[in-house]
Order: C-alpha cells, then sequence, then structure tokens
C-alpha cells in the first residue's frame, strides 16, 4: 500500500514537470518567433553583385573657358561675384567691377560732347548771319557801280571835271565790288572751315563718349555659357595663393573666374593594385 502511494506521487510529480516544461519550451518557442519576426529579411534573389570602390582624385574638365579682367582701365576693384560652385547661366553677371571712375569719365565726355554741339550750332548761326551781311553789302557794291556808270555816262553833258570826278567814282565803285566778291568767298570758305572744324570736335567727343560706355560695359563679365563658377587664385606672396574675393583691386587681363564645359568632366584618381580588379568601365 506504502509502495503503491509513493507511485501515484512519482507519477504526478514527473507529469506536472513535463507540463511545466511544456509550458516553458512553449513559451520559449513564442518569444523566438516574435523576436526573429523584428528582424528584417529579404528574399535572396540570383544576380549581379555590385560593390562600391571610395576613391580619392581629382575632378577637371578639359575644356573651360577664362574670364579675364578688361584691359585699358588701370588696377581696377572687384564689387561683386559668383562663389566657387554656384550654378550660372548663360548671360549672368559673375564678376561686377567698380565703374566709378569710367562713370566720371563718361560724364566728362557727354558735357564735351553737348558743348561741341553747341558750337557747331553756334558756328552754323554766325555763318548764317554772315552770309546774310555779305549778302547785303555786295547787293549794295553792285547798286554802287550801276549808278557809278550811269552817272559815268552823262560824260557828254557833264564839264570835265564832273566827268573825271564820275570816272574816280566808278572805279571805286568796281573797286569795291570786287573786294566785296573776294570777302563774300573767303567769309563762306572760313564760315564752312570753322564748322568743318567744330563738327570733327564732335566726332572725336562722340568717340570718346562711346568708348566710355563701351569700358563701362565691359566691367561686367558675363557668363558666355552655363555651367559652375570656379574663382580663379592669385599669387599673394611667397607659396601663398588665395582665391580672389570681392573688394580685391584686380590687375588688367588677369584670370578671375573659371566655366568649366561640364561635357568634358573628367576624374582623374590613383588606384591601388589591389583594388584594380573590383573595377571596371562604367
Amino acid at each position: 500500500m506504502v509502495r503503491f502511494t509513493n507511485f501515484i506521487k512519482l507519477h504526478r510529480f514527473i507529469v506536472a514537470t513535463i507540463i511545466i516544461l511544456l509550458i516553458a519550451g512553449t513559451t520559449g518557442i513564442v518569444r523566438l518567433v516574435r523576436a526573429e519576426s523584428k528582424i528584417p529579411t529579404v528574399e535572396a534573389k540570383r544576380g549581379e553583385f555590385t560593390e562600391n570602390l571610395p576613391i580619392r582624385g581629382e575632378v577637371k574638365a578639359q575644356k573651360s573657358i577664362v574670364l579675364t579682367a578688361p584691359s585699358g582701365s588701370g588696377q581696377i576693384q572687384i564689387l561683386k561675384m559668383a562663389k566657387t560652385g554656384e550654378p550660372i547661366k548663360e548671360g549672368d553677371v559673375v564678376v561686377q567691377f567698380d565703374i566709378t571712375q569710367l562713370q566720371n569719365q563718361l560724364d566728362t565726355r557727354s558735357s564735351e560732347l553737348k558743348q561741341s554741339e553747341r558750337e557747331i550750332d553756334g558756328a552754323l548761326a554766325q555763318g548764317k548771319m554772315t552770309e546774310e551781311q555779305d549778302a547785303t553789302d555786295f547787293a549794295k557794291a553792285k547798286f554802287d557801280v550801276q549808278r557809278a556808270k550811269l552817272d559815268a555816262g552823262k560824260q557828254e553833258i557833264l564839264s570835265q571835271i564832273d566827268g573825271e570826278k564820275a570816272k574816280l567814282t566808278l572805279s571805286d565803285a568796281e573797286q569795291t565790288l570786287r573786294e566785296m566778291e573776294q570777302r563774300v568767298k573767303s567769309n563762306k570758305s572760313g564760315n564752312a572751315a570753322t564748322v568743318a572744324s567744330k563738327r570733327l570736335k564732335q566726332r572725336k567727343a562722340l568717340f570718346d563718349v562711346n568708348q566710355a560706355k563701351t569700358n563701362i560695359e565691359r566691367m561686367s563679365l558675363k557668363a558666355p555659357v552655363s555651367g559652375i563658377a570656379t574663382v580663379l587664385t592669385h599669387w599673394a606672396g611667397p607659396n601663398q595663393q588665395l582665391e580672389w574675393r570681392e573688394g580685391d583691386s584686380v590687375w588688367p587681363g588677369a584670370g578671375v573666374m573659371e566655366l568649366p564645359d561640364m561635357s568634358t568632366i573628367q576624374i582623374a584618381a590613383r588606384v591601388d593594385e589591389i583594388d584594380r580588379g573590383r573595377l571596371q568601365v562604367g
């Protein structure tokens, strides 16, 4: 009887242990399934494997356009310029130089041009007045000659003394007429020469004005093509190269900005021999 009782207790203990183990195993499996479900998974497929190989090198365009400071204006100062890496469109102003001095020159040349035009108008007006006066004096001289001829034609009815006076008067009138003819020609030529001189001065003043305007336009460097701005460097001391910046004084002809042709971009880099087999075209 005692053995039977012990057997039943042992049987119950074994059953309880199995139940506990089953419950613990089930709980562990559930937790494991939940833990695995949180890990991202990707379906494996057969295909080409691409590996990225970081390389350091230099990106450089085979063709580029260098914009230089305009010549003929001495040293000029940069007022505004694009920054390196800034996208540029064709026609954009990438560098603007100071035009204060050139603007003063343009104002002076414009004033000289207006003055020369006024001088031409004055010369034309004076020439017209001189011609009108000469025409009046010439008509009077002709009239005096004709009257003197009439008086000389009365010599038969005049005394000898009066006849001689009439001849002298006619001679003086004819001399005056000849002098008037010469004076008219001389004044006409003189007036034409004066006007021509004034016109020459006016053309020179106009040329100076146009040249000043051209110089001002050249102070704005515009991009001939679209691209990426690259500010060039200049010598700033022994073993020192600095990029141009706003406020710097630039000498004529100095390269200030470079616009690379983006269609000719190439990369030059060194690759270790061990990585050579990992590269391919494209």
